[in-house]
């Protein structure tokens, strides 16, 4: 089963106010209400009557989403945030009640052994590397965040333009005469006088 995005859609917001508004809402649905509680109260409780919720960024990729998660849920202690290599992930992913797939394969076997698990949030917008037959059957939540709304969509084309300078202008020929000491070559194309564009699909 295939969840909407937990994040807001709002227009023009980048990856950093979104991976703020994801790790809010997945603190509040994971959290208890005697956590919410205490999150926002600045007395302190016995530590027992908060359970923790831990969540797991699954890859050491694009840390920049883990560091953004963890510094915003700073305020809220009873919210563990932890990153870990593909390789580990297997092997510590029982303790973990919240999982963020970053470039790893989310198969049967993985999901086998997530027995706290409630929520898999696709990094990005593709789910073809979580296995979602198998999450649904083991009562686990599978979300993603769309590309239109994360600021991704637009990152893409923009790096489609770049590429595309990158070849008019021979961006590898250009840094191997840099690293000679040689001016001037190679002198490239201009994008003026061709007809260009970038295409979407979903």
């Amino acid at each position: 089963m295939v969840l909407p995005s937990t994040t807001a859609r709002v227009a023009g917001c980048n990856r950093r106010w979104l991976w703020r508004r994801a790790a809010e809402k997945a603190a509040a649905a994971y959290c208890s209400r005697s956590t919410q509680q205490f999150c926002s109260s600045t007395m302190e409780a016995p530590e027992h009557s908060h359970p923790l919720t831990r969540v797991l960024f699954c890859g050491l990729q694009f840390p920049s989403s883990f560091s953004y998660t963890k510094q915003c849920l700073l305020p809220h202690p009873y919210v563990q945030v932890d990153a870990l290599a593909h390789e580990e992930v297997p092997l510590r992913i029982e303790d973990y009640d919240l999982c963020v797939v970053r470039m790893m394969r989310f198969d049967s076997s993985v999901i086998a052994r997530a027995k706290k698990l409630k929520l898999l949030m696709q990094f990005g917008v593709g789910l073809e590397g979580v296995d979602i037959e198998a999450a649904t059957k083991a009562g686990i939540k599978v979300a993603r965040i769309p590309g239109d709304t994360s600021g991704n969509a637009l990152s893409c084309a923009e790096h489609a333009i770049y590429l595309i300078l990158a070849l008019l202008r021979d961006q590898k020929g250009m840094d191997r005469s840099v690293q000679q000491m040689k001016i001037g070559f190679p002198t490239g194309q201009t994008l003026f006088g061709f007809h260009s564009g970038v295409w979407k699909y979903w």
